[in-house]
């Protein structure tokens, strides 16, 4: 069989007028990220990403990191199917939501420095999205400009059966992508409806490591959300 590990970005950008920019933590995580990769001493065959901004980008620190601990990363294939969905709009109305709670919270993640009710302030933005996004995956949610579930799925879903049929047997491919893409992974590995996987998308922390076994036709789940690097170093965050 071969190895998927499939990585969620590092942390974008919530404060500012671009979401799709890594924001200084997610820089950091993704630098940990590298080392933690390097750490295992374990070749990488092939590495494939997303096209947008925050998955380069973390690929970038994160190949940067992992040749400075010895293990150098191939060449990228970029997949337009590992694009996220539109994901600011529902994050920007999520922030819109919470804000009236912690009017500094903007300020709080310019700065890096959450305080006690910044915390509190971003669980709350977290349980926002999260029921915006299963309400996007039952379809009761049309908002423009914002793809609907199921086109999102099967354009993941064929995005994953390329990069499938392209490896060959007993090979470890990375893959840098957004939570919603490893959610649809997650759906296929382990036979769950839409609203049930995307519920999983407010568990990935940011920087996390998630590892699919397959062959040409099966594929199944190894080990979810790992993040540990993260943890250790004081990056964690999942928003």
């Amino acid at each position: 069989m071969s190895t998927l590990i499939l990585v969620r970005h590092g942390q974008a950008t919530l404060h500012g007028d671009d979401y799709d920019v890594l924001s200084p933590l997610g820089e950091k995580q993704s630098r940990a990220l590298g080392t933690k990769l390097a750490s295992w001493k374990t070749p990488i065959d092939a590495v494939y990403s997303g096209p947008l901004t925050r998955h380069l980008d973390t690929l970038r620190h994160m190949r940067a990191a992992a040749s400075e601990g010895g293990l150098e990363l191939p060449e990228t294939c970029i997949l337009e199917g590992f694009r996220e969905m539109e994901v600011a709009a529902l994050v920007s109305e999520a922030m819109r939501r919470v804000l009236p709670s912690c009017p500094d919270l903007r300020t709080q993640l310019e700065t890096g420095t959450l305080t006690e009710q910044g915390q509190e302030a971003m669980r709350h933005v977290g349980g926002v999205l999260g029921k915006l996004l299963e309400r996007w995956a039952r379809g009761e949610l049309p908002v423009a400009g914002l793809e609907p579930y199921e086109p999102f799925a099967s354009r993941v879903r064929t995005a994953l059966h390329t990069v499938m049929k392209t490896e060959r047997r007993g090979r470890r491919v990375l893959i840098v992508t957004s939570g919603g893409p490893i959610t649809v992974a997650l759906r296929l590995a382990l036979g769950l409806d839409a609203p049930r996987s995307i519920e999983l998308l407010s568990s990935i922390a940011n920087a996390s490591l998630t590892e699919l076994r397959y062959t040409e036709d099966a594929i199944t789940l190894e080990s979810f959300n790992r993040h540990s690097h993260t943890l250790e170093g004081g990056l964690y965050s999942r928003i």
